[in-house]
């Protein structure tokens, strides 16, 4: 049988637990024969805490840029996928994916104990800008100005236009102009 160092009783040739609290834990096992002669032997069972391993918050980096990722918690890491990473066994690597990713980080104490967390790495990718075509009016006529693919716009020069910053305003130019427009996204990647 088997007895545990709060006392409990278990009978049989082999014990398990799951443990929730570390500490060191003892053992008592007790066997006998059918003519009364009995043993004891003690083992102490270690039982070391599973690490907290925390990666840092999820980032956005922008195509093409490089991002510092990180955990703590652990002793040794370990990530995957590997794509896009400069290590794959270190606690701070630099990220370049080509593609939104969730990176895993595996933390091991020098225990063996084992946590994992993911970070995800979002990818701001490229854009491009359209724009009419250019357009001839009389003056004291407007046109209406087109352009798509951003999210934020700065139009310029400014002279005869309704907005500098609407996707598409309004030119009643006084004279010939030439309008150029700028595309913003809305994290200042592009």
């Amino acid at each position: 049988k088997w007895v545990t160092s709060t006392g409990s009783v278990f009978y049989g040739d082999k014990y398990s637990n799951t443990f929730v609290t570390p500490g060191n834990y003892l053992f008592s096992f007790i066997s006998g024969t059918n003519y009364g002669c009995y043993d004891t032997t003690k083992v102490v069972a270690k039982v070391y805490p599973t690490p907290v391993v925390k990666a840092a918050p999820d980032v956005l980096v922008c195509a093409g840029n490089k991002i510092t990722i990180s955990a703590t918690g652990a002793d040794k890491y370990s990530w995957y996928p590997n794509d896009g990473l400069s290590c794959t066994d270190c606690q701070t690597p630099i990220a370049s994916p080509n593609k939104s990713t969730y990176y895993t980080v595996k933390g091991t104490t020098v225990y063996g104990c084992i946590a994992y967390d993911t970070i995800l790495v979002t990818v701001i990718p490229n854009f491009k800008i359209n724009v009419s075509r250019s357009d001839s009016i009389c003056i004291g006529d407007s046109v209406l100005l087109l352009a798509t693919g951003a999210k934020y716009y700065d139009w310029a020069p400014s002279i005869g236009l309704s907005s500098i910053n609407s996707q598409n305003p309004y030119a009643k130019p006084l004279k010939t102009t030439q309008y150029r427009v700028v595309g913003f996204d809305e994290y200042g990647c592009f």
